[in-house]
C-alpha cells in the first residue's frame, strides 16, 4: 500500500523537476496533468501558453481545466482556440461534445 501512495507523489515530483529544468510546453503540460492542486495545474498550463501561445494542446489543457472547475463558458472559448489551431485535435473534439 505504501508504494501505491508514494508512486503518484514521486511521479508528480519528477514531472515538476523536468518542467523546471527543461521548461518546454510538453514538460509543462505533463507537470500540469500530474498536479493534484488545481491552481498549480493552471500555473503550469499558463507557463506553457506563455512559451507557445499557438499550441493546441496547451489551449486544450486549459479548456479541460476550466471544464473540471465547472466554467463551461471559458472551457468552450479555450476549445474554440484549440480547434482553430488544429481542427483535427481529437481530444478537443471529444471535450467539445460534452
Amino acid at each position: 500500500l505504501s508504494n501505491e501512495i508514494a508512486m503518484p507523489a514521486l511521479l508528480r515530483a519528477s514531472a515538476r523537476l523536468q518542467a523546471e529544468e527543461e521548461p518546454d510546453p510538453t514538460h509543462l503540460l505533463l507537470a500540469s496533468r500530474m498536479e493534484d492542486d488545481p491552481g498549480a495545474a493552471r500555473a503550469w498550463i499558463e507557463r506553457a501558453l506563455a512559451l507557445a501561445p499557438d499550441d493546441a494542446w496547451a489551449h486544450y489543457a486549459l479548456a479541460h481545466r476550466e471544464a473540471r472547475d465547472g466554467d463551461w463558458v471559458e472551457a468552450g472559448r479555450r476549445l474554440q482556440r484549440a480547434l482553430a489551431i488544429d481542427p483535427g485535435h481529437i481530444p478537443a473534439r471529444r471535450l467539445e461534445t460534452m
